[in-house]
């Protein structure tokens, strides 16, 4: 019965209609790509924004301009069922910092009112991670290019006994450089003593390795997605198929009712609408004469009178 419902409802022409209507928009506007940014932001952020410009012909969507969360402000709600009545940017000036409901796509991420005033605001999935992707950047950025860089081979201490002038010391440093991995010979009573960097760049991998993983874990992804190799078909298979009913499902649900709550719904509703004004050749047609032609009168008005 779903099923017989759900065909005779995509069969109506009219739903046809709008649905073609809304993919043209979709494409038209690159809405997919401009979703993606918002869940960016959204999943960094706790929140994100999409100012929606409409055409001022049929009011429908023109533009969607993806605003950085980074300058999201206030949030402005009704006082008594709390719903999002406006956010504040401010990268505009007053008033058109305020931006309405109907002039936006604002959803947050884990809105569960936590502690006090932290509603509509959002929960960032970012945060608990942060230390670990520092300290990865760290060891990619300094430590690891340093090892790479200087610690890679010993140091040479150089002892020369006695008095020597400086342009003989650079002369013996000279050679010992050119020499370097091989036997070199000096002429002179110098003491060299080897001494190396401690450091443990195998330690620094798995430790880098280790925090790769921990930050999946904690943005509740499996890490399967990410290395392949770490576990067998048949455990992966499962693992993903609950991860897919579990995280994956909630992520989707609460997707599809931003989208349809503040995407299509709106549009539909302006669709409906322009299908219940009259058109402009019916408006004309219904407007009377600008001259009520009486019994005594011609078609053609006197001027003067």
């Amino acid at each position: 019965e779903q099923k017989a419902a759900l065909d005779k409802f995509a069969a109506n022409p009219i739903i046809r209609r709008y649905k073609k209507k809304i993919d043209q928009i979709n494409r038209e506007l690159k809405f997919q790509t401009h979703l993606f940014s918002l869940l960016f932001q959204a999943f960094t952020f706790g929140r994100a924004c999409g100012l929606v410009e409409k055409s001022p012909i049929d009011n429908l969507p023109a533009a969607i301009k993806v605003l950085p969360s980074m300058h999201l402000g206030k949030v402005f709600v009704h006082p008594r069922t709390w719903e999002v009545l406006g956010v504040e940017h401010n990268d505009f000036k007053f008033p058109a910092s305020i931006i309405r409901s109907d002039e936006m796509m604002y959803f947050t991420i884990r809105d569960h009112n936590l502690s006090p005033g932290t509603l509509h605001y959002g929960y960032s999935l970012v945060e608990r991670v942060v230390d670990l992707s520092e300290l990865n950047r760290i060891n990619n950025q300094r430590n690891l290019k340093e090892i790479n860089y200087r610690m890679w081979a010993a140091f040479l201490l150089i002892r020369l006994v006695g008095s020597y002038n400086e342009k003989t010391m650079r002369k013996v440093k000279d050679q010992i450089a050119k020499g370097a991995g091989n036997s070199i010979m000096v002429n002179q009573q110098v003491t060299v003593e080897v001494h190396r960097v401690v450091h443990d760049m195998v330690q620094l991998l798995d430790e880098r390795k280790e925090n790769y993983r921990e930050t999946i874990r904690q943005m509740q992804v499996p890490i399967i997605l990410f290395d392949p190799d770490i576990l067998n078909r048949a455990t992966s298979q499962e693992l993903i198929e609950a991860w897919t009913a579990s995280v994956l499902r909630n992520y989707r649900s609460w997707l599809k009712d931003i989208i349809q709550d503040q995407w299509i719904n709106p549009i539909v509703k302006e669709l409906i609408e322009a299908d219940r004004r009259p058109s402009i050749g019916q408006q004309e047609e219904e407007q009377p004469p600008l001259i009520q032609e009486g019994p005594n009168t011609s078609s053609s008005p006197n001027l003067n009178e």
